[in-house]
């Protein structure tokens, strides 16, 4: 089941990817919207110099730390990942104990099929 998105007036189509405990809410808007095509295009010629290939190291030296202060419970996490990408700071989040959730939101939808691709586990 899909989460609730607030529709948009250049969405369109949306589909739901489910990935072991990373879910993946692909809502795409029309690609030639002026506030999407440069990152279209991008990722259409693979130009993605942004893309980092491990995790972020901020979130690797701080990660247990947040999660000792957000959860004083032993309660699972959902955790947000805006703009996602393809980052493989997903899989890392995921692949946590503590973590039960991962919600990654783009407006591309190649980036979200990438990232599917390359994490088929």
């Amino acid at each position: 089941k899909a989460l609730p998105l607030t529709p948009s007036p250049c969405v369109s189509k949306k589909a739901y990817y489910h990935h072991k405990s990373i879910i993946t809410i692909k809502e795409t808007m029309d690609e030639s919207n002026p506030l999407l095509k440069f990152w279209s295009e991008r990722w259409a010629t693979e130009t993605i110099g942004w893309h980092k290939e491990g995790v972020n190291e901020m979130l690797l030296k701080y990660f247990d730390v947040a999660v000792k202060n957000i959860s004083s419970s032993n309660e699972s996490l959902r955790v947000l990942v805006p703009l996602c990408g393809k980052t493989v700071d997903m899989k890392f989040l995921a692949q946590n104990d503590s973590v039960d959730k991962v919600y990654g939101v783009d407006g591309i939808l190649k980036s979200l099929e990438v990232f599917s691709a390359e994490n088929p586990e």
